[in-house]
């Protein structure tokens, strides 16, 4: 038995949450023995699954990115005499006091550091990464590409590194009833059909691309078909609606920011289709929660996508406007691709559960322990 510590102060980040709200459910469920310290925000202390009785909150202020994390997570650390740290993403605390294993997603913040805010942004992602290839006893990759991209960009650090795919909620698997999908076509007022994209609106996700694609399918076919984006805020001075103004969408595309787990059940239930153009993806869950509730699914051919979505998706060009365009009318019109797709969809989504990602960590934490 060990006592773990867990940064769980990202688990209302719309990616990585999900990530961490699953795992922590997971060890709960299977691990009854080890004690696991859960480093938190106050207001995350009521949003928490129902965890064991080995599972102890612990509240931490300090902003995520700060100098101030660093030196409060390593002090609690210390005081609570963690025998192993578990950072569910990049950063790893500079005085950590006892042995780690840090899970890097992804490394966009260097591929596109053009969308960080500042120049210090990148480097500082750049130090945490390198820091905690070097100091970390066990790094996790969340598919072999991205494993491909940090071994490309840090050729020094040679020790190998783990890959340990993310899981598809339960949840996604069932089918909502009538009500509850007449209940989420009533909140959401989308009485018609639409596509369906779910995620943040970050230039990496390709969503002018995917914005002037619709416009090319608006004058082809019938009026009526809307873009319906789930999971960011539209900023009015953003690239993105100034798409939007200049392609006159703005009555055919919704924005309908954060939505829970069972409303996003239900939308991917009610669209016509998913579409999920993204330049890069360390992994990519939202394109496998659509095939889980049996919806068909145009995604990009670059980066993770086709490794975690093998040929259970229409795979297009992002960087080609008509390519896109054109995925989607297929996926409109042509039935016996569809129902192709729709089944290989479902097959796909039954590779990944969180079960196994929780049980391939349990497997690490032990090993590490019992050094």
């Amino acid at each position: 038995m060990g006592k773990i510590g867990i940064d769980i102060r990202k688990i209302k980040d719309y990616g990585i949450g999900t990530y961490i709200e699953n795992l922590i459910g997971q060890f709960s469920r299977l691990d009854s023995e080890n004690q696991y310290i859960l480093f938190c925000r106050p207001q995350d202390m009521e949003s928490l699954p129902q965890l064991g009785e080995n599972f102890h909150p612990v509240v931490d202020r300090s902003a995520n990115y700060s100098l101030r994390e660093h030196f409060s997570l390593s002090r609690k650390a210390k005081r609570l005499k963690l025998e192993l740290y578990f950072s569910p993403h990049y950063v790893l605390p500079l005085l950590t006091p006892c042995r780690a294993i840090v899970t890097i997603h992804d490394v966009i913040h260097l591929l596109f550091p053009e969308n960080l805010p500042h120049k210090g942004a990148y480097y500082y992602a750049r130090f945490m990464i390198s820091r905690a290839l070097a100091k970390a006893e066990k790094v996790v990759a969340v598919s072999h590409h991205s494993r491909a991209d940090i071994q490309r960009l840090f050729p020094r650090y040679a020790s190998p590194i783990e890959v340990i795919y993310n899981g598809i909620d339960p949840h996604f698997f069932r089918q909502p009833d009538e009500d509850e999908l007449l209940r989420a076509k009533e909140r959401f007022q989308t009485d018609y059909p639409f596509i369906l994209f779910v995620g943040n609106l970050k230039p990496h996700k390709n969503l002018t691309n995917l914005l002037k694609a619709f416009a090319l399918l608006r004058g082809r076919r019938e009026r009526g078909l809307k873009l319906v984006i789930a999971g960011g805020e539209r900023d009015k001075s953003s690239p993105i609606s100034e798409t939007i103004d200049r392609l006159s969408l703005g009555a055919e595309v919704r924005f309908l920011g954060y939505v829970n787990k069972e409303e996003l059940c239900c939308l991917y239930h009610l669209a016509e289709l998913f579409a999920f153009p993204s330049f890069y993806e360390g992994f990519g869950l939202p394109p496998l929660e659509a095939m889980a509730c049996g919806t068909p699914v145009l995604a990009s051919n670059l980066s993770s996508l086709p490794e975690v979505l093998g040929d259970a998706a229409l795979m297009v060009d992002p960087h080609q406007v008509e390519e896109i365009a054109e995925g989607i009318q297929q996926l409109m019109e042509n039935r016996p691709l569809r129902e192709e797709l729709i089944r290989r969809g479902a097959q796909q989504a039954k590779r990944y559960s969180w079960e196994e990602s929780a049980r391939r960590y349990l497997a690490l934490f032990a090993q590490i322990l019992a050094k």
